[in-house]
């Protein structure tokens, strides 16, 4: 027995030198200050320290090779690192430990709940209940446990109330919120019932949840700490190509998670780099002064962005790479230095858990074409504050997701002096939940003196099913002088809700030709709608057929005290509307119209011209409406000349126009000569449009006696007596006047009637 148990006891012991001996053979770590390689043959590696890589070193890892990395170890570079592995030999860097049911692969987020502002990490907190989003409301006030609540539901650290959005609007989904602040998520807090009537806007005391959130909260994982490649120069670029680069990202010793491979200064070449499951960061760029070369590469499902750029100062070029399933961007570009270019080509950024691609105050050209943007849970494209010259995004997708496909927003404090330019061209922006693109300019008060134009131009492109409106534009602070320029050209608008083109605000040049807006279903909403103050318009050659809006267009522009109505002008030529309708679900009783009209021009007068268009709709709907407003019956008219009704009959063209002869608030249209068809000739008017028993309303300018027998007279339309006209009434005459109207006397009026009539 003793023998046996000695003899046992040995080759155990014999084992276990054994296996020790083999892996002290593939151990590796400690600092390299002269060339060496990892060799296939040595593979795999155990890396248990940390790789350094001297000055003057290069170390080469050999296609196919697999290192292993204990936690908290990684490599660091200041030499030169070339690891080239091959399409059938890739290059695998990868933690040493894998355990079960890991959760960094399968990290999920709510879709259902949101913040809608500037950025995905700012704004009003948003749930969506039964479909349908809505802030999140209470009837006092926030405290800093309901902020930190909240961020932490989203992926985010920390966060605090943002007050600038305390001011409740629009739907409620969830009221009377209240956390302890150690909740894991919203659901966990105490609320009133979703699904209940709120009670937090009883006597306008309403307050809306928004949060400014910071950080990103990691899931507990198993991660080595990656590759950081800082170069002493120029000559020493590091090559890594056909390399997967798993599980990386640590705390760098200063609190916060470094991304899987960090550079500085000289960035390496990268090439079919595929970096996954990263605690941070996929790859983070700071301070680059060589150019970033990119090429079909891969960052996926990593808990923070899949690349971030910062303060570049070379160019940047990024080929056929994929940013997916990243947090809370998929790409990030920050600042940087002017003079450079920034070009994204055949890349992809969907699905990620915020937006696609963040634009943070460059400063260089950025180009993107043939690329992705879709599916990601807030903007495809977002830029803040850039100081780049040029944003051109081309023959690309932004579809699909859960905001808007482009997101911009603009301080002019930081544009160029001269001129910036925004384009998309041939690109996509559709099947968004909120809109295809959405931009916001704001000049600041030194910028008035300027002759600055900002251009904004969606060209060749398709802006088709998003829920709340294909573009939407607001100007802040815009002059005669420092103004943005609009060019929708030769683009498709179809099926979209809410209004499909706005542009609100300030100073505008707006041209939209060669457009086609079909079967948008905008209901109460407009097609166009152009308003605040001045706006420059021409739109020319476009086409509108079968949609469903209460308005195609509405044109209400003010003018501010710097203006002068020389310098605006509304053109509209050569544009078809055909088989457009809107049956409202009730009336809008302060409406004065009360009913669909194509084109409604409102608020102060402007010089409008509304000539050689093309009508062909039901007769019994407004096409043309003008509620601008005029202080006088011989005041300036709106010209609508050379136009085709759909009709010869001159009767049926005077009911397709509301003016000054319906409501005596609104400018005069000029209709006449019209076209006797679609491409016709002219042909002038010829009726007399004063007012009879029987078309009771609309301009008196001779006398008017209506006798005893007339009874009942109905009044439709307002009824403007002019200077030397009379209206006589004989006694027992019944006038029935229409909701809203009636009349303005600048003439005469004879009414007496009798104690039986």
């Amino acid at each position: 027995m003793t023998f046996g148990m000695k003899c046992g006891v040995h080759l155990l012991v014999a084992l276990v030198c054994l296996a020790a001996a083999q892996d002290t053979r593939n151990v590796i770590g400690g600092s390299y200050y002269r060339n060496h390689t990892f060799l296939l043959s040595g593979s795999p590696y155990i890396a248990t320290h940390e790789i350094i890589v001297g000055e003057d070193a290069t170390l080469t890892i050999e296609a196919g090779v697999e290192i292993l990395f204990d936690e908290g170890v990684g490599m660091t570079v200041v030499g030169q690192l070339r690891a080239i592995g091959s399409a059938d030999k890739r290059i695998v860097l990868n933690r040493k430990e894998n355990p079960p049911d890991d959760p960094a692969h399968n990290i999920t987020r709510d879709p259902n709940v949101r913040l809608v502002g500037p950025t995905v990490n700012q704004g009003r907190l948003e749930i969506r209940h039964d479909g349908l989003w809505g802030s999140v409301c209470h009837a006092t006030s926030w405290r800093v446990s309901e902020a930190q609540v909240a961020c932490r539901h989203l992926g985010f650290a920390t966060g605090r109330e943002d007050s600038q959005y305390r001011q409740g609007k629009g739907r409620m989904a969830m009221s009377d919120l209240s956390c302890f602040g150690n909740e894991q998520n919203l659901y966990e807090c105490n609320y009133r019932q979703m699904g209940t009537a709120p009670n937090c806007d009883l006597g306008g005391s309403r307050r809306d949840l928004g949060v400014v959130c910071e950080g990103i909260r990691r899931v507990n994982s198993v991660s080595w700490n990656g590759i950081r490649l800082v170069p002493s120069s120029a000559g020493k670029v590091s090559i890594l190509e056909h390399v997967d680069v798993l599980h990386a990202g640590q705390d760098d010793g200063t609190g916060t998670t470094a991304a899987a491979i960090n550079i500085e200064t000289y960035p390496p070449v990268l090439r079919d780099v595929n970096v996954k499951y990263s605690a941070g960061a996929g790859v983070k760029i700071q301070g680059a002064t060589t150019e970033v070369n990119m090429a079909d590469c891969s960052l996926e499902e990593n808990q923070g962005p899949g690349i971030i750029i910062e303060d570049q100062a070379a160019n940047i070029n990024v080929q056929n790479t994929k940013f997916s399933k990243n947090f809370p961007y998929g790409a990030q570009v920050i600042r940087g230095s002017s003079g450079h270019a920034i070009t994204f080509t055949d890349s992809a950024f969907t699905e990620n858990f915020g937006v696609g691609f963040l634009l943070d105050t460059v400063r260089s050209e950025v180009t993107v074409v043939n690329s992705n943007f879709s599916s990601n849970t807030h903007y495809g494209l977002n830029s803040i504050n850039s100081q780049a010259p040029t944003l051109l995004i081309q023959s690309s997708t932004l579809n699909s997701n859960g905001l808007d496909g482009v997101f911009i927003q603009e301080e002019a404090s930081t544009m160029p002096l001269s001129e910036k330019s925004i384009s998309i061209d041939q690109s996509s922006l559709s099947l968004n939940l909120r809109r295809g693109v959405s931009i916001s300019i704001v000049y600041p008060s030194n910028y008035n003196s300027r002759d600055h134009r900002t251009f904004l131009n969606v060209t060749q492109s398709e802006a088709s099913a998003n829920l709340e409106g294909a573009i939407d534009i607001s100007v802040e602070g815009s002059t005669s002088t420092c103004y943005p320029r609009v060019l929708l050209d030769n683009t498709a608008f179809g099926r979209n809700g809410g209004n499909v083109v706005r542009v609100s605000g300030s100073w505008s040049d707006i041209t939209l030709r060669n457009n086609v807006f079909q079967e948008n279903t905008c209901g109460s909403k407009k097609v166009l709608l152009f308003t605040g103050t001045e706006k420059n318009i021409k739109c020319t050659s476009n086409t509108f057929q079968q949609n469903s809006c209460k308005r195609l267009g509405l044109f209400n522009v003010t003018l501010t005290d710097r203006a002068d109505s020389d310098e605006i002008q509304e053109m509209f030529t050569e544009n078809i509307f055909t088989d457009n309708d809107y049956v409202p679900p009730f009336l809008y009783l302060s409406d004065p119209l009360r009913d669909y009209c194509t084109l409604e021009f409102s608020g102060e007068w402007r010089p409008i011209s509304i000539t050689h268009n093309s009508f062909q709709q039901d007769a019994s709907r407004f096409e043309l409406c003008s509620t601008v407003r005029t202080y006088s019956w011989d005041g300036p008219t709106i010209e609508a000349t050379h136009n085709w009704w759909g009709t010869n009959d001159e009767n049926v063209i005077r009911e397709k126009i509301f003016d000054y002869s319906d409501w005596n608030s609104g400018a005069q249209v000029t209709y006449s000569p019209f076209l006797d068809s679609a491409n016709g000739n002219p042909v002038s008017a010829i009726l007399d449009p004063s007012p009879t028993p029987q078309a009771f309303g609309g301009l008196l300018v001779n006398d008017l006696h209506i006798p005893k027998g007339s009874n009942p007279v109905l009044m439709k339309s307002d009824l403007t007596i002019l200077p030397g006209a009379t209206l006589t009434l004989d006694p027992g005459v019944e006038v029935k006047a229409a909701p809203g109207a009636g009349i303005l006397n600048y003439g005469h009026i004879n009414m007496v009637g009798s104690t039986r009539r």
